[in-house]
């Protein structure tokens, strides 16, 4: 006997309009007991759905600021600016870790932002502030004192020739 299965498809595509949710952040290693954070800890944000990591970009969706205060002989010298991190999306991509470019120096106040730039593989735009109570957005961090650290400080600055400057500081 011969079976005949007949269905009828909708022409319209509906596309998902559910706006996802930063869950909130973490760092890896966790906080010191005195809630200062590791000079290398790895930031990591957490997202209730998958997001589109093109849309996790450093200096437009995740603005991270870094001011740091550097002791010198001639008095104290601060330095205030964008910070560079590389991003690294998690395999389901809901979790993504920004580690600082060399660290974040020694009691650096770092401070981020994200926007509702940061979208979903839908293109609906992430909730911008985080379901964890406790946290908030913007949010800031301070580092763990280290004395002795060789900073970094990056000078976002092009040249004729696209090329870009660093300059090495030391905290004593």
């Amino acid at each position: 006997s011969e079976y005949t299965a007949t269905f009828t498809t909708n022409e319209y595509y509906i596309p998902e309009k559910v706006q996802p949710n930063w869950v909130g952040y973490s760092f890896l290693p966790p906080p010191n007991s005195d809630g200062s954070i590791n000079f290398e800890a790895e930031l990591v944000l957490e997202f209730d759905e998958a997001i589109d990591p093109i849309t996790v970009e450093p200096g437009t969706t995740v603005l991270v600021h870094r001011v740091i205060t550097i002791a010198g002989p001639g008095g104290a010298v601060v330095k205030s600016g964008e910070y560079p991190v590389t991003v690294t999306a998690s395999r389901d991509g809901t979790r993504f870790n920004l580690e600082p470019a060399v660290n974040w120096g020694s009691e650096a106040e770092v401070t981020v932002t994200l926007t509702e730039g940061i979208k979903d593989l839908a293109g609906n735009p992430v909730v911008p502030r985080p379901l964890n109570p406790t946290q908030t957005n913007p949010f800031s961090f301070t580092t763990e004192p280290k004395p002795g650290l060789t900073l970094v400080d990056f000078v976002v600055e092009t040249f004729a020739d696209n090329d870009y400057e660093d300059t090495t500081l030391s905290d004593p």
